[in-house]
């Protein structure tokens, strides 16, 4: 009996012990989920600062093509996508350190700017230019790039193109977007 009594009186310290410290968290969700980190300025067309939500890169390949990413979103709701994107049709290592042109022909990489206003209201400003007015582009700067972390900054001008009825290209508007992140390896689900 004082045995059983000896093992109940253990296992209930051992039980508490681990509620105890899987309890222990600064994050109201109790996940310590680390996301990477954001902050971003926008300002032209659309006037707001963000910061938090989600950044992380992969790379992938499609066929013959070759594409490495950088994606930065919030959460919760969503109100904004940014990506910085580089594709080829030659497979290359992830990107080192150093400062990327955006918007060039074979520049290295381009930026795409959704910003998301409920659920179906989106408007994409990007680096990739049709127009090719010379308005869009900048620099995004890698400071550090391994396969745990990629960190950096950014100073870029995005266009909202359209054709008109004559399938004339026309900028319809523009923004500059700032801003430095973290991010992390891509999970998968």
């Amino acid at each position: 009996m004082m045995c059983n009594q000896i093992h109940s009186f253990f296992l209930f310290i051992f039980i508490s012990v681990v509620l105890g410290l899987t309890g222990c968290s600064d994050d109201p969700t109790g996940t310590d989920l680390d996301i990477g980190d954001v902050s971003i300025t926008i300002t032209g067309d659309i006037e707001k600062n963000v910061s938090g939500g989600q950044a992380d890169f992969d790379g992938m390949q499609t066929g013959q093509i070759h594409s490495w990413e950088i994606s930065l979103n919030d959460l919760n709701p969503q109100t904004y996508s940014l990506v910085f994107l580089k594709i080829d049709t030659e497979q290359f290592a992830q990107p080192g350190t150093g400062a990327y042109s955006l918007g060039e022909v074979n520049g290295g990489f381009d930026a795409f700017f959704d910003n998301i206003v409920g659920n179906f209201d989106i408007t994409e400003y990007s680096t990739f230019s049709l127009c090719e007015t010379g308005e869009a582009g900048g620099t995004l700067t890698l400071e550090a790039s391994s396969a745990s972390v990629v960190r950096g900054s950014f100073d870029f001008t995005a266009v909202k193109e359209d054709f008109d009825e004559n399938f004339d290209c026309q900028v319809l508007g523009s923004i500059r977007v700032r801003g430095e992140f973290r991010a992390l390896p891509r999970r998968s689900i």
